[in-house]
């Protein structure tokens, strides 16, 4: 057992809230569940407001001439974007402005065409003002949804290998009902802070109970047999920091009480409580001595300004 699965977590989970084993109400859906939606709910929240980029990943697609609209990448958290850049077949990047659809139309760009310069959010969209005439690239890194909490992972990394940034994991098991072929699976880091590193595996069984899963890793990132083959969107282990494990428990506790009824859910209000406040502390700048950056010393997380919104504490 991992120090950061969710095994740890529930029991972690049960020490805090005072939920006894035999309590036959307190299910392992249902706590996985209450951890799944305070993760979700009120971790990833307070990530994305310290404004310190926890949880954001890189993201791009094909600009295409005569397109205009391209779709938000699915995991992004509140159908949320941390930046929109165009790059153009040389590379040169052009940070675009967000414009309302209103403010699009009254400058007369939803219809003309040229290098886009603005973009405007439709429903899950990103449209691009004006609409290319030619190629490119839209970057587009976004705050991510963190994966669904679930049982931890029982079809073991034997080994890994790589030539480049193609990479393939050795395993004698596979995830419950695949067979070979190409499915979306997840490959989650296994040590802090537990990133989907990779999606869209290619399966293959070359002998019997000899499961070899192909992907592509980023340039720099490395597969390890520490690592977790998941079904897609799913995690067993939370995708945040450490340091807000506790708090997280102790959420959850609070939630599945409170979803059987239970009054004992409001003692731990104060644990809660203090738990955020060491949060607000952890999360306020992930450097700690002043940093030069352009325009002088600033604090860690200063010029961090995102799409996400405003959350408070």
């Amino acid at each position: 057992m991992s120090e950061y699965d969710t095994t740890a977590l529930l029991s972690d989970m049960k020490e805090r809230g005072s939920l006894p084993d035999n309590d036959l109400r307190f299910t392992s859906t249902l706590l996985l569940s209450s951890l799944t939606l305070e993760l979700r709910e009120g971790i990833a929240p307070m990530l994305a407001a310290a404004r310190v980029e926890h949880l954001v990943y890189a993201y791009s697609t094909t600009v295409v001439s005569g397109t205009a609209a391209y779709r938000l990448p699915s995991r992004a958290a509140g159908g949320t974007l941390r930046d929109v850049v165009y790059l153009d077949t040389s590379g040169n990047q052009q940070p675009l402005t967000q414009l309302s659809s209103d403010q699009a139309r009254e400058i007369g760009n939803t219809s003309t065409t040229g290098t886009p310069h603005s973009y405007y959010l439709r429903n899950y969209d990103v449209v691009l003002v004006p609409v290319p005439n030619v190629g490119g690239t839209l970057s587009m890194p976004y705050y991510a949804r963190p994966n669904r909490l679930v049982a931890a992972a029982d079809v073991p990394i034997l080994s890994v290998s790589n030539v480049g940034t193609a990479w393939t994991i050795f395993s004698d098991q596979n995830p419950p009902g695949l067979s070979t072929g190409t499915y979306p699976l997840d490959l989650v880091r296994g040590i802090p802070g537990f990133e989907t590193l990779a999606t869209s595996f290619t399966v293959t069984e070359p002998a019997p109970d000899d499961w070899r899963y192909a992907f592509t890793l980023p340039v720099g990132e490395v597969a390890t047999t520490a690592d977790y083959l998941c079904l897609p969107g799913t995690a067993p282990v939370p995708q945040c920091p450490v340091e807000l494990f506790g708090l997280l428990a102790v959420r959850g506790a609070r939630r599945a009480l409170k979803a059987v009824g239970d009054d004992r859910w409001q003692a731990l209000a104060d644990d809660v409580g203090e738990l955020e406040d060491k949060a607000k502390n952890w999360l306020q700048s992930r450097v700690s001595g002043d940093t030069q950056q352009a325009g002088g010393q600033i604090s860690g997380g200063g010029l961090v300004a995102g799409l996400w919104g405003s959350f408070g504490w």
